[in-house]
Order: structure tokens, then C-alpha cells, then sequence
């Protein structure tokens, strides 16, 4: 939504304006509708409509919150923008009664480029629209609403805008195909049309979304891994490492939607303690690496913004290898991965958090331990992940996030091996 643009500073300050973000509407089309409408009016603070409207849980967009919540701020005009059919759409209610008053269409802004042109024609739009906007409580919007449909003799001709009419241009234009849902809002019906104006079907299928993410972390590492003579164990301690991670999601209509995503993180500067030695305990130079990638149908509660529930099917590959001879063995496992996530926006989608608890079923296991005949191949695996994004613009996020997994593998000689990691990083990540 807007709320987090605050208050621009008004040229006309007898006016202002609400500005509800629709469905579909970037955060670079929000910044310029929003930019546009201070030139000619102050802006209200549309984020205590949002909170307001979700106390009642309406969707902000929706014909219920816009005549319930909207004029409670009493401002002159109420603007829902939206995207639809490829088009930034601008829709006009009174702001007073919610009463429609037209529409406009206007090519989508270029993604983080100012188009002087849009601006000006956005301004001049929402500046005509308020001349046909009641400018006290008292008075009705009524009669604006009827002075956007089409004259009863002429139902397939727009009316000819006078010289300087109320009502706005666009009004004419988008009356037509509007006439049914405008006489049902003027008589106080609820049909179909007027109930939701901004309705899911409506609205075209999203594009899709990809995200690149790269940056530091930590982690540490434990094994135990049990021979005829013994259990060997080795600890890694903290130490730095690379997360890369690379995913994509898109819709499938108005709530169901499917993403793919797949993540690397290896270690630097990565050293161990055999225990117990051979001969003398040594520290010894290591390499740890983690691969997964897998697929996540799921469905989102809501409009965009809202909550997402997804279930990842993947594989996963997690080894330990040391970059000299070392007596302690090479362990290496894959196994599938199942991991239900839980997407949480938070203020708008400023923050996101994400819940995975995750179950890896261990198919097979690669080590250089000398008459491995005892050990089982397979096992189970069982973890999670936490993560928390922040916005810092509509393209770039910073994610924080912590994994932890306990894996554990039968053998034959009664000591099971268990695997145990945990990691952190910080990612910066890149969307388009």
C-alpha cells in the first residue's frame, strides 16, 4: 500500500486525496501515482485506511471497505489504482460517499525510470476528477455518479465532455460498460458488479518473479561417525562461508502459485580436530558444501501481499571433505527433502518471514571410511529454517536467515552416524 509515502506536501491544500493500492500494482507504479496526485492535492494517510479496513478484515480495495472506512478520513477524492490488462488503471470515488466517478487508463511506468510525461498526465486526470468530487459531507455525490452515465438515448455513444464539465473526461469513456454497477451503487443495491469492483477474476495473471541472493554467513559442523574400532568424531567449530541462492514463483490464477528454488553454501577458512587421534590429535584444513533444489506449489490467502502457504519437494546433497589427507573420512549424503513453508508479510511487505520445518529422507551415503560393510544406506533427517527479508526498495531485499539440520544413519555395529549443521547468513537479494 502508500501509507509508508506519508504526506506530500500539497499545492492545493483545501483538497486531498486517499490513493488505495489494487491488486497487481508495483511499488514503482504506487511511488508515481502517488508522486503525480501531490502536485495537485495532499495526499491522506492512506496506511490508517489499510489498518482500519483490516480491523474489519475487508480488503482495502474492496466496495465494502472503500464505503465503510474511506469516508471517515473525509477527504474530496478516494483514487484505487490497480493494474488491468496491462495498464495502470486509475478508478475515482467520491470522498464522501465512495460513489464512483469515473475512470482512466494510462500506459504502466518503466520500472525505476521517471516518465515526465505520465506524471503530467496523472496530475491532469486526478485534478479533473476532483472538480466533479463533493467538497463538503453535506453535500451528495450522487448527481457526479449520474453525470458519469451515458445519456439513456444514446447507450452506445459516450457523452461529449462540455468546455468545463464536473465530471472527468474518463468518466464518459469507462461509463458504458460500467452503467449497470453505477445505477446499482446510486439505488444502494449490491450487485455483483458494485460489490467488488476490484474482483480477482478480473485482474490478469501475474508475471513471474525471480530472485538472486548472495552474500555472507557462519556455520559450524558436527560429526561422529562409528568404526569397529571405534567412534571417530570431528567438530568444526564456527567458521565463515558463501550462501548463494537463486528462485522464481509465479501465479496460477488469483491464489494458487508454484516456485522453484535452489541454494549453495560452502565454508572458507574451514579447519578441524580429529578425536580421538591416530597418533597425535591434528587440526587439519576442511571443505563443506551443501546443495538443494527443489519445487513448491502453493496457495496465498488472499490478494498479493498476503500470506502464502507452500510445500518444497527437492533433493539435497551435504558433504565434508578434507583438502589434505586426513585420517578422519570424507562423508558425503543426498537425500529428498520435504519442507512446508510458511510466508508471512509483515507492515505492508516491508518485512517477510518465513517458517520451514523441513523432514530429508537420507537415500545414500558416500565415505571413505575403510570396511564400511555395517553402515546403512539410508536414514533421516530432520530441521528447519528460519528467514526474515527486508524491503529496502522494489527491487532489493536483505535477507537474514538461519538453518539448522540433524541427520542420523544406522550401522551395523550399534552407534548410529549423526550429522549435525548449523547455519546463518545475511543475502542480498535482487528481484525482477
Amino acid at each position: 500500500m502508500l501509507g509508508s509515502l506519508g504526506w506530500a506536501s500539497a499545492v492545493a491544500a483545501q483538497s486531498s486525496v486517499l490513493v488505495v493500492a489494487g491488486k497487481g500494482l508495483s511499488a514503482d507504479a504506487q511511488r508515481t501515482v502517488a508522486a503525480a496526485i501531490s502536485d495537485v492535492a495532499e495526499l491522506a494517510d492512506s496506511h490508517a485506511y489499510v489498518v482500519q479496513a483490516r480491523k474489519r478484515k475487508l480488503q482495502p480495495a474492496s466496495d465494502a471497505a472503500l464505503r465503510e472506512v474511506a469516508p471517515r478520513l473525509r477527504v474530496n477524492l478516494i483514487v484505487v489504482a490497480r493494474r488491468e490488462h496491462g495498464k495502470l488503471t486509475l478508478s475515482y470515488r467520491d470522498g464522501q460517499s465512495a460513489e464512483l466517478l469515473g475512470e482512466d487508463r494510462f500506459p504502466m511506468p518503466r520500472r525505476g525510470k521517471r516518465d515526465a510525461r505520465l506524471h503530467q498526465q496523472l496530475a491532469a486526470a486526478v485534478n479533473r476528477a476532483l472538480g466533479g468530487a463533493a467538497p463538503a459531507p453535506s453535500r451528495a455525490a450522487a448527481p457526479a455518479a449520474r453525470a458519469a452515465e451515458p445519456e439513456p438515448e444514446e447507450p452506445e455513444e459516450p457523452e461529449q465532455e462540455p468546455p468545463s464539465p464536473p465530471p472527468p473526461a474518463a468518466a464518459e469513456r469507462a461509463a458504458e460498460p460500467r452503467a449497470e454497477a453505477e445505477s446499482g451503487l446510486e439505488s444502494g443495491a449490491e450487485s455483483p458488479a458494485a460489490a467488488e469492483p476490484v474482483s480477482a477474476d478480473s485482474e490478469p495473471a501475474e508475471r513471474m518473479h525471480a530472485a538472486l541472493g548472495v552474500g555472507p554467513g557462519l556455520a559450524g559442523r558436527a560429526i561422529e561417525l562409528p568404526t569397529r574400532e571405534g567412534t571417530r568424531s570431528l567438530s568444526t567449530g564456527l567458521h565463515p562461508g558463501l550462501a548463494l541462492s537463486l528462485s522464481a514463483h509465479g501465479m496460477i490464477g488469483s491464489h494458487f502459485r508454484l516456485a522453484a528454488a535452489g541454494n549453495y553454501r560452502t565454508s572458507f577458512g574451514l579447519s578441524g580436530v580429529e578425536t580421538p587421534p591416530l597418533d597425535t590429535q591434528r587440526k587439519t584444513s576442511l571443505r563443506s558444501h551443501s546443495l538443494g533444489f527443489g519445487l513448491a506449489p502453493g496457495y496465498r490467502f488472499g490478494a498479493a501481499g498476503s500470506v502464502v502457504l507452500q510445500l518444497h519437494l527437492g533433493w539435497m546433497f551435504q558433504g565434508l571433505r578434507s583438502v589434505v589427507d586426513l585420517a578422519f573420512p570424507s562423508v558425503s549424503w543426498h537425500g529428498l527433502v520435504i519442507r512446508p513453508e510458511l510466508i508471512i508479510p509483515i507492515a505492508n511487505g516491508a518485512l517477510s518471514l518465513r517458517l520451514a520445518p523441513e523432514v530429508v529422507a537420507v537415500a545414500g551415503i558416500s565415505t571413505t571410511l575403510v570396511g564400511r560393510t555395517g553402515l546403512a544406506s539410508s536414514g533421516l533427517g530432520l530441521g528447519g529454517e528460519l528467514a526474515l527479508d527486508v524491503r529496502l526498495a522494489g527491487w532489493l531485499q536483505l535477507g537474514f536467515e538461519y538453518r539448522e539440520s540433524h541427520m542420523s544413519l544406522g550401522t551395523s555395529w550399534g552407534a548410529d552416524v549423526t550429522d549435525v549443521v548449523r547455519t546463518g547468513s545475511v543475502r542480498l537479494i535482487l528481484q525482477y
